[in-house]
């Protein structure tokens, strides 16, 4: 294990103690190929969606989504994002569903019953 991967596991480690200021020194130094690795995206999604910056955590959702199209995981965050994004903002959360069900095959059997026709996502995911 390198520094850079330390680092990253870090950062998971701060994650998970809420401490989202410490998960971003922790990804701001990292190279560039090793921030644009999946498990370093997932990592920063969910910082930013612990501090409530839909809007940011929606970007690097997409982008986790890019890097790692067969993995559910990132298609569920952008979902999830642009959800309390576009009800921030008032909007129809059409495009949150759509997105979830562009996702991988995984992706719908991993939410199995979790939409719902008024829009839900069960927090059971």
């Amino acid at each position: 294990m390198n520094g850079y991967e330390r680092s990253i596991l870090a950062a998971q480690g701060y994650l998970e103690l809420g401490m989202f200021q410490a998960v971003w020194h922790e990804l701001q130094d990292l190279p560039g190929e090793y921030l644009a690795r999946p498990d370093a995206l997932e990592i920063l999604t969910l910082s930013l969606m612990g501090q409530l910056r839909w809007e940011d955590a929606l970007r690097v959702a997409q982008r986790l989504c890019q890097e790692a199209p067969e993995e559910p995981g990132g298609f569920i965050h952008e979902a999830y994002c642009s959800m309390n994004w576009e009800t921030r903002w008032g909007r129809s959360m059409c495009c949150s569903r759509g997105r979830l069900l562009c996702g991988p095959r995984r992706c719908i059997s991993t939410i199995s019953g979790a939409i719902t026709p008024g829009w839900g996502i069960v927090t059971r995911l």
